[in-house]
């Protein structure tokens, strides 16, 4: 098929086998993700397939071409951070070229609060001239 033109992900979780050092480290810092509940969200997300599969932990794919362009958006506390860092460091050793936005305090996926934290509106604004500029 035809690959897509871009990507655009809000503190994306990449890799289904919960490797990244920040699932532990920020679990104490992170009021939305709380990490006790991997097991849930690996049942909800996977049912009976395994997590190595990389349409579950893109992580894991593997690129016959470079991948499209990319814009990664997470928060420093969430556990999630690292998840976008590891893979904008996939998608960079496979070609691709990646736009890390990285914020230090607010919660997971903060865009979703538009209108009730400031944050958000400009987050969102981010990811817009992200596109308006492919």
């Amino acid at each position: 098929g035809t690959p897509p033109r871009a990507v655009f992900a809000f503190s994306p979780l990449t890799d289904m086998r919960f490797q990244s050092p920040s699932f532990e480290s920020n679990s104490d810092r992170d009021p939305l993700l709380p990490t006790a509940q991997k097991a849930l969200i690996k049942d909800m997300y996977l049912g009976a397939q395994g997590p190595e599969d990389a349409r579950a932990s893109p992580l894991l794919a593997r690129f016959a071409c470079p991948p499209p362009p990319v814009f990664l958006q997470f928060s420093e506390t969430e556990i999630l951070r690292d998840d976008s860092l590891r893979m904008a460091d996939h998608l960079q050793q496979a070609g691709g070229a990646v736009t890390l936005d990285q914020w230090s305090e607010p919660p997971h996926v903060w865009v979703l609060f538009d209108g009730l934290l400031p944050e958000a509106r400009t987050a969102l604004e981010r990811v817009a001239g992200f596109i308006n500029r492919l």
